[in-house]
């Protein structure tokens, strides 16, 4: 496998599996042997990473697809690290969950007093 990388983009290539990612733009495009082929992911490592170095959020959205409570958890910054150390060449986007860390502190004093009002009910 070779990696070819710049501030534009990021090439792999192999013999069975190759991409090629617009690092501008997002656009991606895999193959493998063949433009025909698509395979069903990468021998050599994850293309992208999601970290959710929180799973504690107060919002309760029924839309949210994450699992995330109000007695979640934050990642330690050890283990954040060793994530960060193992990342594979071929890593093209990394998405990190941070919970509701990313709220000001105000909207989560709120929910909170929402959610105790409804306790109260």
């Amino acid at each position: 496998m070779k990696v070819f990388d710049s501030p534009e983009k990021k090439c792999v290539r192999s013999e069975d599996y190759n991409f090629n990612f617009d690092k501008k733009s997002g656009a991606f495009a895999r193959w493998g042997v063949t433009l025909k082929d698509d395979p069903e992911y990468s021998k050599f490592g994850n293309e992208i990473l999601d970290i959710e170095v929180s799973t504690i959020c107060h919002q309760g959205c029924s839309f949210c697809y994450k699992a995330n409570v109000a007695k979640g958890e934050n990642m330690s910054f050890d283990v954040f690290k060793t994530i960060l150390d193992k990342m594979p060449p071929t890593l093209t986007q990394i998405a990190v969950g941070v919970g509701d860390l990313a709220q000001p502190i105000y909207l989560r004093k709120r929910n909170e007093n929402i959610q105790n009002n409804k306790q109260d009910k």
